[in-house]
């Protein structure tokens, strides 16, 4: 049997990143109208600080999302998944998975447009773009999933108490966003012919590197409750200076 050619492999890819795009954008719609009255509530609960966490987690993801290094010609490693860990126990997991989303697509296409320190080549516009969407699910569904373990372990957001309980409860919901994460990679890898040897040793590297962060990401989200949003913006402020000078 003839191996696949060219248009049939760009097939694969394209529809592989439709489906899981397509995939979390339903679940993130189905969230946020089942969760809308939760999110009202957390946004009651911030009050007038609402906004500027908002704001605070928006810059720092961009910030890291930006930074960020090629490690094959599929996968780029960043910290962003950080901002992201830190931000579910705070804004709750709709407003998270939005932003996080919102966030990855926009960092995606400025790279495509070569703008910023972090430049995509551009090869192939449709599957480019489609891979933009499919960050719907790439990002969109483990972000869900992580708040709904923070939850489940009896964890409310906003999170204002900083204790080894609430803690353990973040680090469990880190931990879940980036298996969650990895896992969702799996097929997109494979319809690009990774080997099962290579993917596994890309799950090493990168999900190792998220791990490392899980432990600053679980103080930033507890600083919030403890000194209030300008600790958020200090940590953020000095794990963006790390990153960058790293």
């Amino acid at each position: 049997m003839a191996a696949p050619g060219p248009d049939s492999a760009r097939r694969r890819v394209i529809s592989v990143f439709l489906i899981q795009g397509l995939t979390g954008l339903i679940v993130m719609l189905w969230l946020t109208w089942l969760r809308h009255d939760q999110t009202v509530g957390i946004l009651r609960a911030l009050g007038s600080e609402g906004p500027i966490l908002i704001g605070i987690f928006i810059v720092f993801a961009t910030t890291l999302a930006l930074l960020k290094f090629e490690l094959t010609d599929l996968v780029y490693v960043s910290l962003v998944i950080t901002a992201y860990m830190s931000m579910f126990p705070i804004l709750g997991g709709v407003l998270s998975a939005w932003i996080a989303v919102g966030v990855s697509i926009i960092t995606r296409v400025l790279a495509l447009q070569q703008i910023g320190p972090a430049r995509i080549a551009r090869q192939d516009p449709v599957t480019d773009y489609t891979k933009a969407f499919g960050l719907f699910g790439t990002y969109g569904i483990p972000v869900v999933v992580a708040s709904s373990v923070f939850e489940f372990l009896g964890g409310a957001a906003p999170m204002t108490v900083a204790d080894t309980t609430n803690a353990a409860r973040i680090a469990a919901g880190g931990a879940a966003l980036v298996i969650m994460n990895s896992l969702l990679m799996f097929w997109p890898q494979r319809a690009y012919g990774y080997s099962i040897e290579k993917i596994l040793s890309v799950y090493i590297i990168d999900g190792g590197i998220s791990f490392v962060s899980l432990p600053y990401a679980t103080v930033v989200a507890l600083s919030y409750g403890v000194m209030g949003w300008g600790a958020v913006v200090a940590l953020g402020f000095t794990g963006v200076i790390a990153n960058y000078i790293a």
